[in-house]
């Protein structure tokens, strides 16, 4: 049985905001997230819902989305090496890469982004980078040198604006009884020296002593980072795992360099005792359907108190992060995703360039938003046959208000 990790509904008591624009900091008295207004999600249209859809609508699971700065929209697919091209209508507009060996050609899309009106574009181990002009022609390809992606001592190494990168790695040593973390830094991409801006663990996923990892993990574990659209720096999310009722926003510019700060304050949510119990029985049910299917290697390995060790080898806090997830617009808005239990909806709170909420909008059931301009915002959803889909829709007021 999968068993379905939901949060309780939204509850955010207050906002203190310092200014996330340079070089002035100040705090925004007495605003609170419960008094931003709300807005509501119309859909304008959806994309590749039905059963035969042409190509460029074709997916296996629900795609990444990301727009550039003139408002189109880039979907990267998780298996097909094309980057999708559309334009604000959602019309096909043209295929970026192809499958192959050769420059601007990929075995598997791995990671993609934009430095400035760049677009660049990883393989799936990340061993070159493809970058690729506004019209979508390839402009160069560049080995990614140091040390290797995959494997002991690996680093994950992504463009930035201003010939600089971010770089997430390599793992450090663990100490005793804790998990392994990496330095997420920014610097040249053709030297040494770099800025350090978070430290985030290796995996958060349950990890068995002696038999591996699984994915498999109850909460999201702090920091989370993100680059900002246009490659121009990065976005740093933190909050106290055993106490999460206080969500804290870093930007740093292309130097690493403290860019601006904002605290959002939430009330803690509990995890019910089944919840975690399930997640529990959940982790025991893996670990013996692998050694079941590998009896001669991971049979052997499995611990005697195999419960003990899951409950060991797995991050299971007492309470909810304050957010599952969040993007960055080119505005410099920080959407803040929290789910909620009804109707598989979620709930975002929108928080403005200057660290203050701006207004509150709830996703359709199942959609999530990806990507947003201004009153338009992109999302994806999977049908009740399982067939993934994009999402158009416009922000508006609710009649009333």
């Amino acid at each position: 049985m999968k068993t379905r990790i939901v949060a309780t509904t939204f509850h955010a008591v207050a906002m203190v905001a310092l200014c996330l624009t340079p070089p002035a900091t100040r705090t925004a008295d007495g605003q609170t997230v419960r008094n931003a207004p709300v807005r509501e999600a119309r859909e304008l249209l959806r994309l590749g819902d039905a059963v035969e859809v042409p190509d460029w609508l074709t997916f296996v699971s629900e795609p990444r989305l990301m727009l550039d700065g003139a408002g189109r929209l880039f979907v990267v697919p998780g298996r097909d090496p094309r980057v999708r091209v559309l334009n604000q209508d959602g019309d096909f507009i043209r295929y970026i890469g192809g499958s192959g060996t050769g420059p601007g050609e990929f075995a598997s899309l791995y990671r993609a982004g934009f430095a400035g009106d760049t677009l660049w574009i990883q393989d799936q181990f990340a061993m070159r980078t493809s970058f690729f002009d506004t019209a979508g022609i390839h402009v160069r390809t560049e080995a990614n040198t140091g040390r290797p992606e995959m494997g002991s001592g690996y680093a994950r190494k992504m463009p930035l604006a201003g010939g600089r990168q971010l770089v997430v790695g390599p793992p450090g040593e663990a100490a005793g009884g804790e998990r392994t973390r990496m330095a997420v830094a920014i610097g040249p991409r053709d030297g040494p020296g770099r800025d350090t801006v978070a430290s985030v663990l290796e995996s958060s996923s349950m990890e068995i002593e002696g038999v591996g990892s699984f994915a498999h993990r109850l909460v999201v574990a702090p920091p989370r980072h993100t680059r900002l659209p246009d490659g121009t720096g990065v976005l740093v999310v933190d909050w106290a795992i055993d106490v999460p009722d206080r969500l804290t926003l870093r930007r740093y510019d292309l130097d690493g360099r403290p860019a601006g700060e904002s605290t959002l304050d939430f009330k803690l949510r509990e995890i019910p005792d089944d919840v975690r119990e399930a997640y529990i029985d959940e982790g025991v049910a893996m670990v013996k359907r692998t050694a079941e299917s590998l009896p001669e290697t991971v049979g052997e390995q499995v611990p005697a108190n195999l419960r003990g060790a899951v409950i060991q080898g797995s991050i299971i806090p007492d309470h909810y992060p304050p957010i599952e997830s969040f993007f960055v617009t080119r505005s410099g808005q920080v959407w803040l995703r929290v789910a909620t239990s009804e109707n598989d909806r979620s709930e975002w709170v929108v928080i403005g360039a200057d660290g203050s909420p701006e207004f509150r909008v709830s996703a359709p059931p199942g959609v999530t938003f990806k990507a947003a301009d201004g009153d338009r915002v992109w999302g994806t959803g999977t049908t009740n046959l399982d067939i993934p889909y994009i999402g158009l829709y416009d922000l508006i007021t609710p009649e009333g208000r």
